[in-house]
């Protein structure tokens, strides 16, 4: 009798111990699980090449609240040292450069630049997806139209910013490739163009016609109708 149970015993014991190494893995499955759906299943890879559209992230696109936010679908512009750098497709929304018309600002100083690094970047990512968007420095590119002799400020530190001319001209072939549609959200502000960050003058900035992807010698910097198009580095 004595033998039987301690069979039975280490019987039991055994299926415990089975039993428990099967819920760890299932919960380590279900955590692995979590984490996918957290980042909102995100198709970046090693292999994402320039030229690839991406999603990452959410924004409201449809005007549509109801029915929550909608994915938000990056141009890869860039790859190297294991990131990308990434442009929304769309016009996303739309915002002043900075609120005040009479203010001499620069990128460093303006209004699109807090509303990128703290409104739309909370708004538009998890704390998951954020962990994967490093700071960088923003450079304040040199004006393309010497004759202005506009002081652009300073380099930034950012997490999201604004293309400049020079990087537009870097990573866009043609006028066809700059133009861009907008959300039904932003087209409801009637906007006709996308923000630079390359100042024009001291009291605008340069931007990109929606319809045709021409240049724009500049709009003021209380403009109501400029499409925001975020831009940022991914880590792979």
């Amino acid at each position: 009798m004595k033998k039987l149970l301690s069979i039975i015993l280490a019987g039991t014991m055994l299926f415990s111990f089975a039993a428990c190494g099967e819920e760890t893995e299932e919960k380590e499955k279900a955590k692995n699980n979590a984490d996918i759906v957290e980042d909102g299943g995100v198709d970046i890879s090693d292999d994402t090449q320039v030229g690839d559209y991406i999603n990452f992230g959410s924004y409201e696109q449809d005007n549509d609240t109801s029915n929550g936010t909608e994915p938000i679908e990056w141009l890869v512009l860039d790859k190297k040292d294991g990131k990308i750098l990434v442009v929304s497709k769309y016009g996303l929304d739309c915002q002043d450069f900075h609120n005040d018309m009479r203010s001499e600002v620069t990128w460093e100083t303006c209004d699109l630049r807090s509303w990128l690094n703290d409104e739309f970047i909370n708004e538009a990512f998890t704390d998951f997806e954020l962990v994967r968007v490093p700071t960088v420095t923003v450079t304040a590119d040199a004006d393309p139209n010497p004759e202005t002799d506009v002081d652009m400020g300073n380099d930034t530190q950012d997490k999201v910013f604004v293309l400049s001319v020079v990087e537009m001209n870097k990573y866009f072939d043609s006028e066809s490739e700059r133009a861009c549609e907008i959300t039904r959200y932003a087209e409801l502000k009637d906007v006709s163009y996308w923000w630079l960050r390359t100042l024009c003058y001291n009291d605008s900035a340069y931007c990109v016609e929606i319809s045709d992807g021409g240049l724009t010698s500049g709009a003021p910097h209380c403009a109501g109708n400029v499409a925001v198009r975020p831009a940022l580095w991914i880590e792979l």
